[in-house]
């Protein structure tokens, strides 16, 4: 792997050197040469990855989206009945945090793959950071948890943000079986059926709450309707098809590597779903938000 950099899009992105130039750097001899290019890697992943309506961390365009904002931490932590942040609780911050982003960001892009990552992320703290045990194997996510995994201490009149002390809290258990797509399936269908209004693809037009849609039969040649997504197995056809594209996407020589496992051409759509090649795109050309990276836009 190549040395990274941190990638001021966000706060969990990194953009990859060139894996050609570091062999060359460092003289170590190619193994695999023509295959290892440069990776588009998550460089300019702003809209691409993740998305603004973070539940922590400010959107693109009003500044630096790193580091945590205390106010929309205490907004998440104080809301929760009984410091317990459920899935129907985190549901709701969600939906609350992308009605903001879509009333005050003229820039408010929900790309396929980035919408879709911004509302899991909220679930995947219930279903990632819960603490578990043999009287609760479900799991239960409370305060103490939460300030740990974001790196705030102190007591509830004077919590403070200190950059770098994430950590996993003390007497932590991890689920007892892993999170993987057969279980963020039905917790997508779950959010998108307690708050459809927040299921939507497209963004605002250079100004708060100008929001043009974007459906998803526009994006995939017809094989997919944005009112079909909970239909069947439409939305795991979805979450598949983005997931390879991503693939294509980030590692140069990815149809070498698609081609190891598989996954190559329609041969990556299980069986059952539409056929269509990789999404396109160009509907959101549209919007100046969506292809907007560091530096941060300056608000007008």
């Amino acid at each position: 792997m190549g040395r990274a950099r941190y990638c001021p899009g966000h706060e969990n992105e990194w953009d990859f050197k060139s894996a050609s130039d570091v062999i060359s750097e460092y003289r170590v001899p190619n193994p695999l040469p023509g295959v290892l290019g440069t990776p588009g890697g998550i460089s300019n992943c702003h809209n691409k990855y993740e998305s603004d309506a973070s539940c922590t961390r400010r959107d693109l365009y009003f500044g630096d989206p790193a580091p945590l904002q205390m106010d929309l931490f205490k907004n998440l932590y104080f809301g929760a009945p009984e410091y317990e942040y459920t899935m129907k609780y985190l549901n709701t911050v969600s939906a609350r945090r992308f009605n903001d982003s879509l009333m005050t960001n003229p820039y408010y892009t929900i790309a396929p793959l980035s919408g879709v990552v911004r509302i899991a992320e909220f679930f995947f703290m219930n279903r990632m950071m819960s603490n578990h045990s043999a009287a609760r194997p479900e799991g239960w996510f409370d305060g103490v948890s939460l300030k740990s995994f974001f790196g705030v201490t102190g007591p509830d009149n004077y919590l403070t943000y200190r950059v770098g002390y994430e950590r996993i809290p003390d007497n932590w258990y991890k689920r007892p079986t892993p999170y993987d797509f057969d279980s963020v399936v039905p917790d997508l269908a779950a959010f998108s059926a307690q708050h459809p209004e927040a299921v939507k693809f497209g963004g605002n037009i250079g100004e708060p709450n100008s929001f043009v849609g974007i459906d998803l039969k526009d994006l995939t040649g017809g094989a997919l309707k944005t009112e079909d997504l909970l239909k069947g197995d439409n939305l795991l056809c979805l979450l598949y098809r983005l997931s390879t594209d991503v693939v294509g996407d980030m590692i140069e020589g990815a149809e070498f590597f698609k081609g190891l496992t598989g996954m190559s051409g329609n041969s990556s759509t299980p069986r059952g779903c539409p056929q269509f090649n990789k999404m396109d795109l160009t509907p959101f050309s549209q919007f100046p938000g969506f292809n907007a990276s560091r530096p941060a836009i300056d608000p007008k």
